[in-house]
């Protein structure tokens, strides 16, 4: 906010400058267009009067024609100014332009990375997920092999008992 303020100044102030500029060139057109019109009317006056009066009147012309040059002169002061508060607008435009960018490069960079690490999250639960399937595979593969041993060995088991039984019987 203080380049902007900064820049808001620097607006004010070229605008303000071109606003004097403007002001400063109407005041020398209409001074040059006085100027000649008297000077029209004095050079007929001159034409007229004898030669210590003409000089006179060359004199003040002459002044005149200064004082538009030093208006002239004055003018382009100014625009030299408003030049160089343009010239320092445009590096901070630019200023602020390089600044925008590294803004947009790192949001980029910051939504690559969150893709990236959704990708991540996505892949390490799809991996939990097949593991947790094979775990559960194996888990139900040993319950049916030990149950399968249990049966069998409560086969034997029973099986050893009638024929304990079936001998005992036997021999009595």
């Amino acid at each position: 906010w203080k380049l902007e303020e900064e820049l808001f100044e620097v607006q004010e102030q070229i605008a303000d400058l071109e606003g004097r500029q403007v002001a400063v060139v109407e005041q020398a057109r209409e001074q040059i267009l006085e100027n000649a019109t008297r000077v029209s009317a004095e050079m007929d006056v001159l034409a007229r009067q004898a030669g210590g009066e003409a000089e006179e009147w060359l004199a003040e012309i002459r002044e005149e024609e200064q004082r538009t040059q030093v208006a002239e002169e004055s003018l382009a002061m100014e625009k030299a100014k408003v030049a160089e508060k343009l010239a320092a607008v445009a590096e901070w435009d630019s200023k602020i332009a390089g600044v925008e960018l590294e803004i947009a490069s790192v949001e980029t960079q910051e939504a690559q990375r969150e893709e990236e690490f959704a990708e991540t999250r996505k892949n390490v639960r799809a991996y939990l997920e097949a593991h947790q399937k094979d775990i559960d595979e194996e888990k139900r593969i040993f319950k049916a092999r030990l149950n399968e041993k249990i049966e069998k060995e409560a086969e034997e088991a029973a099986f050893a008992h009638r024929q304990t039984w079936y001998d005992e019987g036997y021999q009595r």
